[in-house]
């Protein structure tokens, strides 16, 4: 694991998911920040500006459909400690128009400015 630092102790970096097998119009665009309560002031930083970014996902066997349903053995540490650093970047129809404006932000609220 890479070692946190910086204003937003940035864990894992930033990237991009798509899939190789197929063609992928929607890509995700996420950081990797390195605690929960990164996550959640990044998170709020970014509505301030009016960003909205997001939670990644919530892991399913936490969810109260996978808790009724889900047949989990054990528990999934890298999952939940993933869940809670994981922060979806915008991604709208016509982003484009705004894209540096984001981006400019982004950085400026990581201090990579």
């Amino acid at each position: 694991m890479m070692q946190c630092s910086g204003p937003w102790h940035m864990a894992g970096g930033y990237g991009c998911r798509s899939s190789r097998r197929t063609v992928n119009t929607t890509p995700v665009y996420y950081l990797l920040l390195c605690d929960l309560a990164d996550h959640t002031a990044f998170i709020a930083a970014m509505k301030a500006a009016g960003i909205h970014c997001v939670f990644h996902y919530v892991p399913l066997h936490t969810s109260p459909y996978g808790r009724r349903v889900g047949r989990v053995h054990g528990a999934l540490p890298v999952t939940s400690d993933l869940a809670g650093r994981l922060v979806r970047l915008p991604l709208w129809l016509g982003l484009e128009e705004h894209q540096a404006w984001v981006i400019d932000t982004l950085m400026h609220t990581i201090g990579w400015d």
